[in-house]
């Protein structure tokens, strides 16, 4: 199938998949899962993976967790390979706050796992990714999630 092709000879990384990574795609997260592919230290580093390195990174249900995006994001672009993509889907502006009050509920309680960041307000993290050099090539609304891809330059 197009998942295959996608990644076949390509290095594709599923960021902050925690415990539910896309098909086909090396792991990675903020937690020392040993299930997983690749360690993201919170600062500047993923253990185990070569700079400029990375096909593609996939970010899904993620950028909200996360709590320096300018970190992050130039963390993101150091191992990416150029023209290297990044895919982000995430909850859009208008869906932000449901979405907080749909986290605390799963990781508060639910879970009750208080280490996962949950943002309260809603950063535009596509002008945080424009001002690193990516170029944006595609963005679509479909319900309450928007989808973006970016290009690495």
């Amino acid at each position: 199938g197009k998942t295959v092709r996608l990644t076949m000879n390509k290095l594709c990384i599923d960021f902050g998949s925690g415990y539910n990574p896309k098909k086909g795609y090396k792991t990675c997260d903020v937690v020392t899962n040993p299930m997983l592919d690749y360690w993201y230290d919170g600062q500047n580093t993923i253990v185990g993976l070569e700079e400029a390195s990375v096909d593609v990174f996939y970010l899904r249900n993620v950028i909200h967790h996360v709590p320096d995006l300018h970190k992050t994001l130039s963390v993101i672009k150091k191992y990416l390979k150029h023209k290297g993509r990044l895919v982000i889907i995430d909850c859009n502006k208008e869906h932000f706050h449901s979405n907080v009050i749909l986290d605390k509920i799963w990781y508060r309680y639910v879970r009750n796992d208080s280490n996962i960041f949950i943002s309260e307000a809603y950063r535009d993290y596509m002008n945080v990714l424009i001002a690193l050099g990516f170029k944006l090539l595609y963005y679509k609304q479909v319900k309450e999630k928007e989808i973006t891809s970016y290009e690495r330059n």
